[in-house]
């Protein structure tokens, strides 16, 4: 305790440091607690175990999951069990031992994971299920594939004799109904809930490594996942395993096949009537699949009109097309029914960006659901779809049109549903209010000067009096309260948001200071003050496309769920910090403004303002030699207190490994030192400005060659193990995670990337080289959307590849993580590749 005191005592952030003592305080108390339950000190009586193991347990879940913290404990429980009673407790021995060994392969400590496994096999306990389990992983694990399906089989084949059998006779039959035939014959043998629980686990595990290893055909695999489905009573995981299977092997080879379609949307809409872990994944894949295939037959159904119904040389043909795909819309509208409202509400931006859908029945469907959710949600979704709502109509008719006529059948609704809100009211005050701050960020030209300003209410009357009005209550647009409502991630579920509570915080009005950066667009900070009395500062921009940094954000959000699922990057604190980017409109809109940053360029103290030079690489080496590292020493000055200071290196070690990961799969560019901040006060790294993704970086006038930010000060403030110290190990750690989500991630950017609100193949002004040219540095010849998800399916395989420079052939080999991973920091860091980079880029520092 007084080591714990002393450790504390330096300051609030020393959690990691002090887990230690913790850890030791954990392992003593349930010595002290085993002993009173276990009556080791006493003659023998009855021992209240199972009570006392589910204690253990709940210990166990509660504290970092890792080897190196849980391997004391389950030693000190091992050993305690072997005290009270070897013989009788060998079980629970073994249950200890077999959570030794996962956790030790998952630390990729094989040797020591084997030792625990056969330690736990010597035991001999009656029934060994989790430890053939376990020793298949092993092998899995190793590369010796063929050695983990067989121990499977052969578990299968002790444990489940019967249905082992059936399933063969399914899979040699050609007649179907594995479902029914699993179901009876589980019935007929009267197999306890456990067991049906513990099969499928197994099997699960069986069908999942054949699928991998390419061990069996399709076919079978699907024969598979039927009988599995006869047995299986809400297994989450089984459900959508199946489903991502029948996506991949069935539907992605047709996705014009209604039958395909009907079998992937009932299988992916069953996955969220039995949970919710898969839910960013399973909806957004839902309605990509229903909107691609009502566009493709709607096109279709077109063609085929065309050329039944030709155009004479006075007029037009009939072009009025009946639905073609009724089928898939019936099944949607019935889902929305059935489904709970909210899992809508998480791809709310999906289904409002595809609202101008050209099957008039999917546009009816999209009103539906679009307009229901406006009233449960009205605040949320009103952030979120304003800029599609004050759509004009020279700009886009179609969505003017329809966007107000979702917006106008939502006021409807909540007049018939008597809703205790005026949501015609509140749209006209969200759309009023956008309004307003679009004019704020437009006012002035680029004579504007620019400064600090304290005339806010003076040169702006008309927002500060349009807050005085008392009907007027408008959500604060940060993301915390536009997305409260997202529920909150744990190791395995999601928990759902309480609808009953209005703890929102509304707008109540603006302060008298503001101001204008000196920039090209000259962007202005403005301060809503909210009615908890709290400041919350915004940038209004003007003549931006801000939509795509909304995009990418979210996407940003949704690996910050995936690395918090995942216990080596939870208990690292693996993050990337993000911010609330609010579009108002086409170009315009709110960006958050983070507190207590600073730009990495003048934490680096630049002394050179060197233009071009036609030998790069002889300048880049003396304008190296003028320009000394110096991130190490502004993080020892910014954090003088020993705690803080470690905390901060590897705070910034860790959120610059991050997002070079992700940098590296999106094809992130631009990482200048100004669209990098560090946050002064922990020394987190936060990236700003998405303009430049999927590598269009490489066909700027000088293409940038490096995968991601990574120069001598960014080194430097690594520490003294550089590279090679806590960054690669979060590198690997991140890559490893999003190589094994990549399903996931897939499917959102290919969400993202058929966003029709969103010209992905426009570099904006805001990039350095882009500023006064003449086109676009990338044609629509050399961008295309399919080509950028296979580049990113890609990377996410092991590959490294690009648009330009390093393209998709043959000779693209599948790296590990490790030396995917390594590749990488040898291109960030090669002299040849930086003496390559735009000199605004900054190399040298």
């Amino acid at each position: 305790m007084e080591s714990l005191k002393a450790v504390t005592m330096e300051g609030a952030d020393t959690y990691s440091q002090a887990y230690r003592y913790i850890q030791r305080l954990h392992i003593l108390y349930e010595i002290e607690d085993a002993a009173d339950n276990m009556k080791l000190f006493n003659p023998p009586s009855a021992q209240n175990f199972d009570r006392l193991i589910e204690k253990w347990d709940t210990r166990s879940d509660n504290a970092i999951q890792c080897s190196t913290v849980l391997e004391p404990i389950y030693w000190v429980r091992r050993e305690l069990l072997r005290f009270a009673d070897p013989v009788k407790n060998k079980d629970k021995i073994s249950h200890y031992l077999i959570e030794s060994c996962k956790f030790s392969r998952q630390a990729n400590h094989l040797s020591t994971s084997w030792a625990h496994l056969i330690h736990a096999r010597s035991l001999g306990v009656e029934k060994d299920l989790n430890i053939d389990m376990e020793e298949a992983k092993y092998f899995f694990q190793r590369g010796q594939k063929g050695e983990a399906i067989c121990s499977l089989q052969k578990t299968l084949e002790k444990h489940f004799p019967r249905l082992t059998e059936e399933l063969k006779i399914c899979i040699k039959s050609t007649k179907g109904g594995a479902a029914e035939i699993s179901k009876r014959v589980a019935d007929e043998i009267r197999l306890p809930a456990q067991d049906r629980v513990d099969f499928v686990n197994t099997q699960l595990q069986l069908t999942t490594y054949i699928d991998k290893s390419n061990a069996s055909n399709i076919g079978d695999i699907y024969t598979q996942y039927c009988f599995m489905d006869g047995i299986a009573e809400k297994n989450e995981q089984e459900a959508y395993s199946f489903a991502l299977f029948y996506d991949n092997a069935y539907y992605s080879r047709s996705p014009e096949d209604s039958k395909n379609v009907l079998t992937c949307l009932s299988l992916y809409a069953r996955v969220l009537t039995i949970g919710r872990r898969y839910l960013q994944h399973v909806m957004p894949r839902m309605i990509t699949i229903w909107l691609d295939f009502a566009a493709a037959m709607h096109e279709k159904s077109q063609q085929q009109h065309a050329q039944a119904t030709p155009v004479s040389k006075g007029g037009r043909g009939k072009n009025k097309v009946v639905a073609p795909a009724p089928a898939a819309t019936d099944f949607i509208n019935k889902q929305f029914n059935r489904i709970d409202k909210y899992y809508w509400f998480t791809a709310f931006p999906q289904l409002i960006s595809r609202l101008c859908h050209p099957d008039e029945s999917v546009y009816k469907t999209l009103e539906t659901i679009i307009s229901d959710l406006i009233c449960i949600y009205p605040h949320e979704c009103l952030w979120q779809g304003i800029a599609s709502y004050r759509t004009s109509t020279k700009e886009d008719p179609l969505r003017a049109d329809r966007s107000k006529r979702t917006f106008s059948a939502a006021v409807n609704k909540a007049k018939s549903r008597k809703l205790p809100i005026d949501l015609n009211r509140l749209i006209t005050n969200y759309k009023e209010l956008a309004g307003l701050l679009i004019r704020i960020a437009e006012e002035g030209d680029d004579k504007t000067p620019h400064g600090e300003f304290n005339d806010f209410k003076k040169k702006f009357p008309v927002i500060c009096e349009f807050f005085k009005n008392p009907n007027v209550k408008i959500a604060v647009p940060f993301i915390t309260m536009v997305e409260k409502k997202m529920p909150n991630f744990l190791a395995s579920q999601i928990s759902l948001p309480e609808k009953e509570n209005d703890d929102r915080v509304y707008i109540r009005g603006f302060e008298d200071n503001y101001k204008i950066f000196n920039s090209l667009e000259k962007p202005k900070l403005i301060t809503m003050i909210g009615t908890n009395g709290v400041r919350y500062p915004m940038i209004a921009k003007r003549h931006d496309e801000l939509r795509k940094d909304a995009r990418c954000l979210d996407f940003c959000r949704m690996v910050n769920t995936l690395l918090l699922r995942d216990s080596e990057a939870r208990r690292r604190q693996l993050h990337i910090r993000t911010y609330s980017v609010i579009p108002l409109q086409a170009r315009g809109g709110l960006i958050e403004i983070v507190p207590n940053l600073v730009h990495l360029r003048s934490a680096f103290a630049s002394t050179s303002d060197e233009s071009d030079c036609a030998k790069r690489r002889k300048f880049f080496d003396e304008i190296v030699g003028k320009n000394p590292v110096k991130m190490a020493e502004y993080l020892r000055n910014k954090f003088v207190d020993p705690c803080k200071w470690y905390g901060a290196r590897l705070a910034f070690t860790r959120t610059a490994a991050t997002m070079s990961m992700v940098g590296f799969i999106l094809g992130l560019g631009d990482r200048h030192c100004e669209n990098i901040l560090l946050d002064s006060t922990n020394g987190d790294i936060v990236h700003v400005d998405f303009n430049m993704l999927f590598n269009r970086g490489e066909y700027l006038p000088v293409p940038e060659v490096v995968p991601f930010r990574l120069t001598r000060n960014m080194i430097d403030g690594f520490g003294p193990t550089g590279v090679e110290g806590a960054f690669r190990k979060t590198c690997e750690t991140v890559m490893r995670v999003l190589r094994h989500e990549q399903a996931t991630l897939c499917t959102v950017l290919e969400t993202f990337l058929h966003d029709p609100l969103v010209e992905w193949s426009k570099v904006e002004n805001r990039n350095q080289q882009a500023r006064g040219a003449q086109k676009n540095a990338v044609t629509a010849d050399e961008y295309t959307k399919d080509n950028s998800i296979s580049l990113i399916k890609a990377r996410l395989d092991g590959k490294i590849v690009t648009q330009c420079f390093h393209k998709q052939t043959k000779s693209c080999i599948t790296m590990s993580v490790e030396g995917q991973v390594a590749q990488l920091i040898k291109m960030a860091t090669d002299r040849n590749n930086l003496a390559e980079m735009y000199i605004g880029w900054n190399p040298h520092l």
